[in-house]
């Protein structure tokens, strides 16, 4: 008698006499990760471990072929599930060929073990016994693969978020460089100009010192955040802008938010003193 043909028969004939389905798995020679991939899932192995005996058969040849026709094997691999209605007699009650995850294997086999079909190669004096354990295993690994399923999810949100933050950084640190740049600039070009005017505006920074300088009434309130913005870079190391900032007048306390305005529109001709507020965003600290 053909070797291979009797280990099979033997996988049959314990599937037939243990009451438990025979999952087979077929795939060819350059396959053996697939056995490895599906065998290293705990969940796998605790679902054929309970409810199946378990044939592997992979290369090519004759044997291959017969479990091919015998299996109807569209393609490989391929892993089936049979029900032994004797210890020769059986009736394939499911297959898949898709093993991107281990959950469709999974999916495949509990729906396998859930299939009426399988009862009929079930001994009726372990019918009753083997559904009560099927009914508390599949409780049990159900459980499981929606804490399995519970945890992926969670992990994949937490590379999700970890991503939009990586990415955020990237584009707030591209900003702070260009508005950095910006800022450099102007001040190359504010000192390298004379300073004189008819409106004379006062800044008290967070750190308690004041910057001060003369513009013309005619000036725009945005060219006022620009001068402060560049402060930072007029030659006194002890002065610190912040990124992102509005200028308020104190008294009322009113944030100068239109920059287009000018300086005498805003109310701030002849004079001024305003206050510097930092809208830096305490979570880009670290940028």
């Amino acid at each position: 008698m053909d070797p291979p043909k009797v280990v099979f028969s033997s996988a049959q004939s314990a599937a037939f006499r243990d009451g438990k389905l025979l999952a087979v798995c077929l795939h060819t020679e350059f396959g053996d990760e697939l056995c490895a991939s599906l065998l290293s899932n705990s969940l796998v192995i605790e679902i054929l471990d309970t409810n199946f005996v378990f044939y592997v058969e992979h290369g090519k040849g004759p044997r291959m072929r017969s479990l091919v026709q015998r299996l109807d094997a569209k393609r490989l691999p391929q892993m089936s599930v049979i029900v032994m209605r004797s210890d020769r007699e059986y009736a394939v009650i499911a297959s898949t060929s898709d093993f991107s995850t281990p959950n469709n294997v999974i999916s495949m086999l509990l729906g396998a073990i859930e299939n009426p079909v399988r009862s009929i190669g079930t001994r009726s004096d372990d019918l009753n016994i083997n559904r009560q354990i099927v009914t508390e295993q599949d409780a049990e690994l159900q459980k499981a693969i929606e804490a399995d399923v519970a945890r992926m999810r969670a992990k994949e949100l937490r590379e999700n978020d970890d991503l939009r933050r990586r990415q955020l950084r990237a584009d707030i640190k591209l900003k702070r460089q260009q508005l950095i740049s910006d800022r450099k600039e102007f001040a190359r070009k504010f000192a390298a100009t004379s300073h004189t005017g008819d409106t004379k505006i006062k800044v008290r920074l967070p750190s308690g010192r004041t910057i001060e300088s003369v513009f013309n009434k005619d000036d725009t309130v945005e060219r006022l955040y620009e001068w402060v913005g560049a402060a930072e870079y007029f030659g006194d190391d002890q002065i610190k802008i912040p990124y992102v900032f509005d200028l308020s007048i104190p008294h009322p306390s009113t944030t100068l938010g239109d920059r287009s305005q000018t300086l005498e529109n805003a109310n701030l001709y002849p004079n001024a003193s305003l206050v510097l507020i930092s809208r830096d965003d305490s979570d880009e600290d670290d940028v």
